[in-house]
């Protein structure tokens, strides 16, 4: 195994993402709300052997294409969201909490469909349950396509945060490889066959696995679900996401394959870590820095997010005392 070393310091990476101006960025995808309620456990049902959690405070954030977009805010970007939301309070809630991170968007209102949400019992900081309210079979094509023309040849670089519930479908893929802009896809199955061409993939593993009908267990299973990935779908870069075992990025068809190792921090919740590496990413390049510095980039906000409970958000304080700290990140494995 070959390592393989970025010419730029970790300070430098960090100071260009900070300090140059971005490309205009566009978020279009499942926009989810998270709802957290936080108590403790002290017994056991008697009508049942489940525990019985005393809820003593509760919290609202944004989840799915809102929290690819709050990442970027939170870094002081400001991308344009665009998706969906049923006619409820739910939407009232997430209406609030993007005005309240001032980020520019349209929220299209539905009313075949409730608004996501994912509510999250926590007690002891450990997920007890969680209860999903959605509808996810059906499309939001004809009432995203009048909101979405007009935005047409208006950003740079366009992410699209595919959580499988009826924004993104082969329509709406098909329109924006039209676009004359970068486009980096979060995708889920139900869409494999429908990303074609595309800048930048990034799976999970379990993804990657369904993508590609090969089981992820060493370096050589990575590597052939990845090359299948990229044959089938023809984009240009893979970035499989590994959890613990760090990120593998495919550049240019496959024919540069990198293993990026995880940063050591202590996890607590991966709750939209996904999210946190494709905005970082998507960062990255936006302030010209190149996609595997992109990615070198996003490796360390993962790093940092996963420290922190809940759907969260990467500062910029919590970045800066790093520098000089991590520079041993910047020795990638090269596979291929």
């Amino acid at each position: 195994m070959k390592q393989w070393k970025i010419e730029k310091t970790l300070k430098d990476i960090v100071s260009q993402v900070k300090e140059r101006p971005s490309a205009s960025i566009l978020v279009v995808g499942d926009i989810i709300l998270d709802h957290y309620q936080y108590g403790k456990v002290e017994r056991i049902s008697p009508e049942a052997p489940v525990p019985i959690v005393l809820i003593q405070n509760e919290e609202y954030k944004l989840g799915g294409a809102a929290n690819v977009a709050n990442n970027l805010s939170a870094l002081g970007e400001h991308p344009h969201l665009i998706g969906v939301v049923g006619k409820d309070l739910d939407a009232k809630e997430i209406e609030g909490l993007v005005k309240q991170k001032t980020i520019p968007c349209n929220l299209i209102s539905s009313d075949k469909c409730p608004t996501i949400k994912k509510t999250r019992i926590i007690a002891q900081n450990q997920q007890v349950l969680r209860l999903d309210r959605e509808v996810s079979n059906t499309s939001h094509w004809d009432i995203v396509y009048p909101v979405l023309s007009k935005f047409k040849d208006k950003f740079e670089l366009i992410i699209i945060s595919d959580y499988g519930k009826g924004v993104v479908g082969r329509e709406l893929l098909e329109e924006l490889s039209n676009w004359k802009t970068l486009l980096l896809i979060d995708p889920k199955k139900r869409n494999f066959n429908n990303y074609k061409g595309c800048f930048l993939l990034t799976p999970n593993r379990k993804e990657a696995e369904e993508l590609s009908g090969v089981v992820l267990n060493n370096r050589e299973s990575i590597i052939e679900a990845g090359r299948l990935i990229l044959k089938k779908t023809n984009a240009e870069n893979l970035l499989i996401t590994l959890g613990s075992e760090g990120m593998v990025l495919f550049e240019s068809g496959g024919g540069d394959v990198f293993h990026l190792p995880a940063i050591s921090r202590r996890v607590f919740d991966v709750t939209g870590a996904g999210d946190t590496v494709l905005s970082a990413i998507a960062l990255g390049l936006s302030k010209g820095l190149s996609l595997i510095e992109s990615c070198v980039f996003a490796n360390i906000c993962a790093g940092i997010v996963v420290g922190k409970v809940g759907t969260s958000v990467v500062l910029w304080e919590d970045i800066e005392p790093l520098n000089g700290k991590w520079e041993s990140y910047l020795k990638l494995n090269k596979w291929v």
